[in-house]
């Protein structure tokens, strides 16, 4: 269950008020990617009515440009990567069996 604060959160993040530095006025659509992670998951909580189970599963990066190969740090941890995104895969589906 989401609380009323991270609800209060999620519509002040995902909407102009007229509190907003920069934005404008109103309520208008915002776009998703503008969110933190947890504002993420409290958004598909309130979609789906209760908290969903999963993991997150990230590897960092300093620069996203086009065209660009893997850093060495990056490409390195890739092996490392894939097999926690299939832990993690594997660890969620056993929750949602059980549950």
């Amino acid at each position: 269950m989401i609380s009323v604060a991270a609800a209060a959160l999620i519509a002040g993040t995902g909407f102009a008020n007229a509190q907003g530095a920069g934005r404008e006025a109103g309520i208008r659509p915002r776009s998703s990617h503008a969110l933190s992670i947890p504002e993420t998951i409290a958004v598909a909580s309130i979609i789906r009515g209760h908290p969903l189970p999963g993991i997150v599963v990230a590897i960092g990066g300093v620069d996203f440009g086009l065209g660009e190969a893997l850093s060495w740090p990056v490409a390195s941890a890739m092996d490392a990567f894939v097999l926690a995104i299939a832990d993690a895969i594997g660890r969620v589906r056993t929750l949602v069996l059980a549950g």
